[in-house]
């Protein structure tokens, strides 16, 4: 189970890279690359917290 944790963790970090490249869009105008980075960033960080719930349920177990 700590590996997996620590996977989630690792995992976590990259939405930090997809919101970077969201705020970079952004200030460079560029609403094509600034929409594609704002859906992935937010489908990554839903993805991120049903897989921490379902990791939380199945530690309960």
């Amino acid at each position: 189970m700590d590996k997996l944790r620590s996977r989630i963790q690792i995992l976590s970090l990259l939405i930090i890279f997809f919101i970077y490249r969201t705020i970079s869009a952004a200030l460079y105008n560029n609403l094509p690359e600034f929409t594609l980075w704002l859906v992935i960033s937010i489908t990554y960080a839903i993805s991120l917290m049903i897989l921490y719930i379902v990791f939380r349920q199945r530690e309960k177990r």
